[in-house]
């Protein structure tokens, strides 16, 4: 892996813990907790959190590198040129031949980091379900 790439995933690692470890401080005082059980449900709520944000924005930007997205920027675009009446009216193909050359690739850490998370959320529901009383 090269550098870029862990720092990368060092940043989003970094930002899914934030937003794990403010769920735990804001919501429930690790002092209140007094079970094993209890602190694997926390634990379990607090990673579903990065889990489903990071995920959902590595899904989007998946979706948005395959061209998912190019009708709704295409039909815009026409509502828009109609009132520039020296705008050149496009065909959807040569539309999407264009942004099929400038097209990026979707966001591999956010996807794998955000499914890490879920793996861990689900990880401490089961631990959570099979201690519980």
């Amino acid at each position: 892996m090269n550098k870029r790439k862990a720092i990368s995933y060092a940043i989003t690692i970094g930002f899914g813990l934030a937003l794990a470890l403010s769920r735990i401080f804001v919501i429930k005082s690790p002092m209140k907790m007094d079970s094993f059980s209890n602190i694997c449900g926390v634990l379990s709520d607090s990673f579903f959190i990065p889990g489903a944000v990071l995920g959902g924005i590595g899904l989007l930007s998946f979706f948005k590198s395959k061209g998912s997205y190019d009708i709704f920027s295409f039909g815009f675009k026409t509502v828009f040129s109609f009132l520039n009446p020296k705008a050149e009216p496009k065909k959807y193909y040569d539309y999407k031949m264009d942004k099929e050359k400038n097209r990026k690739p979707y966001l591999k850490e956010c996807l794998f980091t955000g499914l890490g998370f879920l793996a861990c959320s689900i990880l401490f529901l089961t631990i959570y379900l099979l201690t519980h009383e």
